[in-house]
């Protein structure tokens, strides 16, 4: 299956959006409060918790410095009280100059993480032929033809149907 940009840029919003949902979840349970009254504080946790496949956090990513939190600032940690502005803004500047560089170890890294999870994957993965007369599950979740998916608690799956033709072998 080959998916265009549109399809993989939608993939990549639905597992940015899984992980705001589960988070969300986590503190409306623990709180009972109301998930608008949560968001903006998880939206700050998720972009500033360093990313395992990138080794940064996406804060840091985009602007090349780590962000004071607010719990830094209330109990006066060594990063709030050394503060001095005319180092901060040298600093800055410095961090600019190997953005790149970080992003590129970023990019790297992402790479080498995803070749683990799937050399980890396709360890558990096993090839099932298939044959004419097999019976299969058609995966209804997809959208073929005009057919729509109806949501999230629709059936996953559509009734057996009998291989009758190989147009190819796997296929």
């Amino acid at each position: 299956m080959i998916l265009d940009a549109k399809e993989l840029s939608n993939g990549q919003a639905e597992a940015a959006n899984k992980q705001i949902l589960n988070a969300l979840k986590k503190r409306v349970e623990d709180q009972k409060s109301k998930w608008i009254e949560e968001i903006l504080g998880t939206l700050w946790s998720l972009r500033t918790t360093e990313n395992e496949a990138t080794g940064h956090s996406p804060f840091e990513l985009v602007y090349g410095f780590e962000a004071v939190l607010p719990v830094e600032i209330d109990t006066k940690s060594l990063r709030v009280n050394l503060f001095s502005a005319e180092e901060n803004k040298q600093l800055m500047k410095e961090s600019l100059y190997f953005l790149d560089e970080v992003r590129d170890s970023a990019r790297d890294r992402m790479a080498a993480y995803k070749q683990r999870i799937s050399k980890f994957y396709n360890r558990r993965v096993y090839a099932r032929l298939l044959k004419i007369r097999d019976l299969v599950l058609w995966n209804a979740a997809t959208v073929q033809k005009g057919r729509i998916h109806d949501g999230k608690l629709s059936t996953t799956w559509e009734r057996p149907y009998e291989i009758y033709d190989e147009l190819q072998p796997g296929a």
